[in-house]
């Protein structure tokens, strides 16, 4: 998969390269320092669209003309496809005008896949569940299951040490 998405990566232009981190690894021992996992959230799948908040804005000083940037996030949910479509929006705002230097869209597009979903296609695919977590920071959803394959899962009674997905 890795040489796939190298040759993927040799016809795009040199900006997008450098924004691109292929990391080979054991997934049973993966690690990343980094959290950003889609988790589709039913109320926003329900609205059809997701547009934050303006009191939830995320902001951020420019590095190089320190202006205040903010973030803005706006996406439509194809649930017949599973797709989630748009983009996050980057102002930069003149610091001593308050009026926007410049916008930047930076268009995103995710399939989703919700849990039941793919714990039965992997089981089709011959996998076995030997623990489930909520996210990266290993905290466990509200039961754990053990499964092999072609028997029942069993829940093992295992509480949550953590927030529930």
């Amino acid at each position: 998969m890795l040489m796939i998405a190298r040759n993927k990566l040799e016809v795009l232009p040199p900006e997008l390269r450098r924004r691109v981190q292929l990391v080979e690894a054991d997934m049973r021992r993966f690690a990343v320092d980094r959290s950003n996992v889609f988790d589709p959230r039913v109320q926003n799948l329900a609205a059809g669209t997701w547009s934050m908040p303006a009191n939830r804005c995320r902001e951020f000083v420019h590095p190089r003309s320190g202006n205040r940037v903010t973030i803005k996030e706006e996406f439509t949910y194809d649930l017949e496809r599973q797709m989630v479509v748009g983009a996050f929006v980057f102002d930069e705002i003149n610091t001593a005008t308050g009026k926007i230097v410049e916008t930047i869209r930076s268009p995103l597009t995710l399939r989703y896949v919700f849990r039941y979903e793919m714990e039965h296609l992997l089981t089709l695919a011959g996998f076995r569940i030997d623990a489930l977590f909520g996210d990266f920071k290993t905290w466990t959803v509200s039961c754990r299951w053990r499964a092999d394959l072609g028997g029942e899962p069993a829940l093992n009674g295992q509480s949550s040490s953590g927030p529930a997905n």
